[in-house]
């Protein structure tokens, strides 16, 4: 399939152009640029022929990415190659090698040859063609779908300019979206995506929260704090003074714990908050089994250290009354930080998500009944091991990796091996 490219802007026998002529949005009559036309093209910069090409190639639809550069021995770039972007073919990954179910994702790459490759002449000064290919062996996007290409979809910065100030005003982001795409004549227009407008919203929120509302949690709490003398609060910040980590526990809470902290139920709420960070709750039962608060945190990064400094927190805030036993989900960087600030504490995996992660790694519906009633059957643990045993042979169950590792860990969800420990009859996360 000949795509050789329609491009408005006009080419001249080993013309230097200072400035990119290409313009994306143009749509008047084009003149044909043929393969001769593109190899006596030269431009000052690599910077300008690689804004060209982005140019051309959006116009003619179909994306572009940086393949390989080449340096000299001062580490100066002499050459520098773009190819198509749907250039190569799908990489097997390690989950497909093992035969594990994975969702299934689009293929957008079919081996397309088309590319560009410059190099800078020494002689001139300038970059030059040094080798390309026009023919691509796919179709290519059409006039009104080209904003969509993952390589054009951009924000400019004065539409970043705009979302910020209108951020700052306190408009909704769905109001905020609309009036871009009212400017920008329907939405079809815009050269960005609604999921690349949320995204750009939130980081920018990210950003802020170091300066401003973090600020001003900080700040609300230390008034509870003057008004409510057991209140209790802390916060960590990174080198730059931006909040990292944040517990609080109010004089009820702090009470109860007292009372029924026996068995707690670290329950993280996964960005569901305005901010998209980790909200966590630390719960248990009163003695009617009602839902009780013992604290709750908010998190930037979800690891070990992050993990170990809340608990921490929330240790210190309990006066160093350690729980008997803990709920979770098993999240790996929660447990270590369990093991580190209570060692001593029996861990139990909360049998909810523990039935949602088996229901997505046993295929078998008869395999999956066999799993939970080796979960919540009270046995001993010779007759687990025995009935465990018989589920992977009759089965045919012996890799599946997950299952390997649900045996690893079953004196954490077994009830053949829980028996005898202290739970509050809490299986899994206390609805709230």
């Amino acid at each position: 399939m000949d795509t050789s490219g329609y491009a408005k802007a006009g080419t001249s026998r080993n013309t230097t152009y200072d400035a990119v002529s290409v313009n994306p949005t143009d749509e008047r009559s084009a003149i044909h640029y043929t393969k001769d036309d593109i190899s006596r093209m030269t431009f000052k910069t690599v910077t300008k022929w690689e804004e060209w090409y982005k140019h051309y190639s959006f116009l003619m639809g179909f994306g572009l990415r940086r393949e390989d550069v080449r340096t000299d021995r001062n580490g100066e770039v002499i050459a520098r190659k773009w190819v198509c972007s749907k250039e190569g073919f799908k990489r097997t990954t390690s989950n497909e090698e093992d035969g594990s179910q994975r969702q299934e994702r689009s293929i957008t790459r079919c081996g397309c040859k088309a590319f560009l490759r410059v190099k800078l002449d020494k002689t001139s000064n300038t970059w030059v063609v040094a080798n390309l290919e026009l023919t691509h062996n796919h179709a290519l996007t059409d006039t009104h779908q080209r904003f969509f290409i993952p390589a054009h979809r951009t924000i400019a910065e004065g539409e970043k300019a705009e979302i910020q100030s209108l951020y700052q005003t306190g408009i909704k982001q769905s109001q905020m979206y609309e009036h871009l795409a009212h400017q920008a004549g329907g939405y079809n227009r815009l050269p960005f995506t609604k999921k690349d407008f949320y995204n750009y919203t939130y980081a920018y929120r990210q950003s802020q929260i170091g300066d401003g509302d973090a600020n001003s949690a900080r700040s609300f709490l230390e008034g509870i704090a003057s008004k409510e003398p057991d209140f209790y609060s802390a916060y960590k910040t990174d080198e730059d003074g931006h909040l990292e980590c944040l517990f609080w526990s109010d004089s009820t809470s702090r009470l109860d714990y007292a009372c029924f902290g026996d068995v707690v139920a670290f329950d993280s709420t996964y960005k569901t908050n305005k901010y998209n960070l980790p909200f966590v709750v630390l719960i248990g039962v009163n003695h009617h089994h009602q839902t009780i608060v013992f604290g709750s945190g908010l998190l930037n990064v979800e690891t070990e250290e992050a993990y170990t400094w809340l608990l921490q927190a929330f240790h210190d805030a309990m006066n160093n009354k350690s729980p008997v036993s803990v709920v979770t989900d098993g999240d790996r960087a929660m447990r270590n930080a369990i093991n580190t600030v209570f060692p001593n504490a029996n861990h139990r995996l909360c049998s909810w998500h523990l039935a949602r992660n088996a229901k997505q790694h046993i295929n078998n519906s008869a395999a999956l009944q066999a799993f939970h009633k080796l979960m919540n059957d009270i046995q001993t643990r010779d007759q687990f091991e025995e009935k465990w045993n018989s589920m992977i042979e009759d089965f045919h169950l012996q890799e599946n990796e997950w299952l390997r590792k649900m045996h690893t860990d079953r004196a954490m969800w077994a009830e053949a091996y829980l028996r005898g420990k202290f739970w509050a009859e809490i299986k899994k996360h206390p609805k709230m």
